[in-house]
């Protein structure tokens, strides 16, 4: 496929994408719904000079649904990385409000294999994404230290203005 409109880092990244979706056509991930693995392609003509060569690795489910980013390459930069069962899953349950992830596990950890010796193969240099915070968790442990620290400190002022009082009443009926 040449289209000479499409800027080099563009024919790369659809060159990318067309080898992966070709390679791994076979690849599926079950679940309650069968997903199957793309790379996306570039949707312009340009890449703008590189700066938008970021492609994703989707997992997609076979008659519709959400589709899972299971992580992303970026050809101009020779990487690519990964997101983890635990990553998804994690990101899964803040998206849909706790809900378990439908991947079975043992097959998406095949998976990442194959997409790690593939990325590998095209001279990229594969990671692991970080897990993300959890965001559920991190926010509510503020929020109850928080109150905890402003009980304490309404106390301490509720004392020492029963105290100043106090010593006023003192002061005034000596």
């Amino acid at each position: 496929m040449s289209d000479p409109k499409r800027t080099e880092f563009a024919m790369q990244a659809l060159s990318l994408a067309e080898t992966f979706n070709l390679m791994l056509s076979a690849e599926r991930v079950n679940g309650p719904v069968t997903y199957k693995v793309e790379l996306s392609a570039p949707e312009g003509m340009s890449t703008g000079g590189g700066k938008q060569a970021t492609q994703h690795v989707k997992l997609v489910p076979e008659g519709g649904g959400s589709t899972i980013v299971a992580g992303s390459a970026n050809q101009v930069e020779n990487r690519a990385e990964l997101r983890t069962f635990e990553h998804l899953k994690l990101l899964h349950a803040q998206r849909f409000k706790g809900a378990d992830i439908p991947l079975n596990r043992v097959q998406y950890n095949e998976l990442i294999a194959k997409l790690k010796a593939f990325f590998t193969d095209k001279n990229c240099q594969v990671t692991m994404a970080p897990m993300p915070r959890d965001e559920g968790v991190q926010a509510a442990a503020p929020a109850k230290s928080g109150t905890s620290g402003s009980l304490v400190l309404v106390l301490i002022l509720i004392a020492a203005m029963t105290m100043a009082i106090g010593v006023t009443w003192y002061l005034t009926h000596r």
